[in-house]
């Protein structure tokens, strides 16, 4: 039967194939805390989407944190961005 401490590890894990896989284990008394920890991770897949456009003389990026980029939301960024730039507002 898998400790508190495994299950807390298993459910760490970001894939819930990859917890179905270490669950099974720990029932089965076939994994520790420390196999469980050493048990590669992914990273957590990012939420963010960057859309870069290459120029002549100059690359512009746009990135989004969340959603899907469209032609509209890409026009509405960039006009925003140039209001910024026109008042001297960087930040």
């Amino acid at each position: 039967m898998a400790t508190r401490f495994v299950l807390l590890e298993i459910a760490k894990q970001p894939e819930p194939e990859r917890q179905r896989t270490l669950w099974d284990q720990g029932k089965a008394g076939e994994l520790t805390v420390r196999q469980a920890r050493t048990t590669p991770r992914l990273p957590p897949e990012s939420t963010t989407r960057t859309i870069c456009i290459a120029l002549t003389d100059a690359t512009v990026c746009v990135t989004f944190q969340s959603g899907e980029p469209s032609r509209s939301r890409i026009e509405a960024a960039l006009r925003s961005a140039l209001e910024r730039v026109g008042s001297d507002n960087w930040e």
